[in-house]
């Protein structure tokens, strides 16, 4: 494979990339030696180095060496001689090595992280800086911070709505209810579940497969919220799921 690539043909590197990114959920070792491959062809300052390297750092994690893993997002924190930190990387990547932070159990890293990168970011409406509101979202819930995480995931919502990402809105707006129920809005918590379950209920399962991390932040959200009382029987549309009395989804996810 290694020999098949040509440094010159950006094409040949972002392929793999991609075909990297597409098995880290269903193959993280076949993800590995994708990046394992390609890696030694990028330059340390090109577009898509910072994040093979976040990827790889991500297959250690779900190949169960986590070691390896923050050894790898440690070394990306140390910038570039002359240049500041987080601006010589690919934002975007920045997301997911705060994800990695989160799922090692080093919250206040993976919210230093994400919030660099936002203070790095000339657009704080883009798609990047949605995701980054999302973390700082997901760090906040695992702390217990729900009005924390309700603002960071109100945030990630609209960005993810003015920039025609449904599945990030969902998963956002499913933060949102999650936040509003273990502060007792319960009113707020079911009114932002529907709206996130009539967001998946609208998306196809080609799409949903791109997140599954928002189907699972949605279908919890169903779960926690299976005592609410069910909408009117008057709503359109309205479908039933075994185990979660009252709240409607599509029915091929029943």
């Amino acid at each position: 494979m290694a020999r098949s690539l040509d440094p010159n043909e950006p094409e040949h590197l972002t392929t793999l990339i991609a075909a990297a990114r597409d098995a880290l959920h269903t193959s993280p070792a076949t993800s590995a030696r994708y990046l394992e491959v390609v890696l030694p062809l990028l330059r340390e300052d090109g577009e898509h180095w910072h994040e093979a390297r976040v990827l790889l750092a991500q297959t250690r994690l779900l190949t169960g060496d986590a070691a390896e893993s923050r050894a790898l997002l440690d070394a990306l924190r140390r910038p570039v001689a002359d240049e500041p930190p987080h601006r010589n990387h690919d934002l975007a990547a920045l997301a997911d090595a705060s994800r990695v932070e989160r799922q090692l159990g080093r919250h206040t890293e993976a919210a230093a992280v994400a919030r660099a990168g936002l203070a790095a970011l000339a657009d704080r409406d883009c798609a990047t800086a949605g995701a980054l509101h999302a973390e700082l979202a997901d760090c906040a819930y695992d702390l217990q911070d729900y009005a924390s995480c309700r603002q960071h995931a109100e945030t990630a919502a609209a960005i993810a709505h003015r920039n025609g990402d449904r599945v990030g809105e969902a998963k956002s707006l499913a933060q949102v209810s999650l936040a509003h129920l273990f502060t007792g809005d319960l009113a707020a918590a079911e009114r932002t579940a529907d709206g996130a379950v009539e967001l998946v209920d609208a998306i196809s399962d080609a799409v949903l497969l791109t997140n599954l991390e928002a189907l699972y932040q949605v279908g919890m959200t169903e779960g926690s919220s299976a005592a609410w009382p069910p909408p009117s029987a008057t709503s359109p549309g309205a479908r039933h799921c075994p185990g979660a009395p009252g709240r409607r989804t599509s029915s091929p996810r029943c």
